[in-house]
């Protein structure tokens, strides 16, 4: 894995792909627990992380449950 700096997360596990470069790990931190979405691969074409991103705001702006980003 291409992270450089989790901030005291501790990677548990590599989780399922989907059809693009990005890689997901489940990630923990004081009995917290999150996915950690690795796309350091490079982006697949029509898969850029500014997309990603863009479609999960508009999804939760109609009021459809999406992936909190930090």
């Amino acid at each position: 894995m291409a992270v450089a700096n989790l901030k005291n997360w501790k990677v548990v596990e590599p989780v399922g792909q989907d059809g693009s470069t990005r890689q997901y790990y489940r990630v923990e931190k004081n009995n917290r627990s999150a996915i950690l979405m690795d796309c350091s691969g490079g982006a697949t074409p029509g898969h850029a992380i500014e997309d990603f991103i863009r479609i999960g705001a508009w999804l939760n702006g109609i009021g459809l449950k999406t992936p909190e980003i930090y």
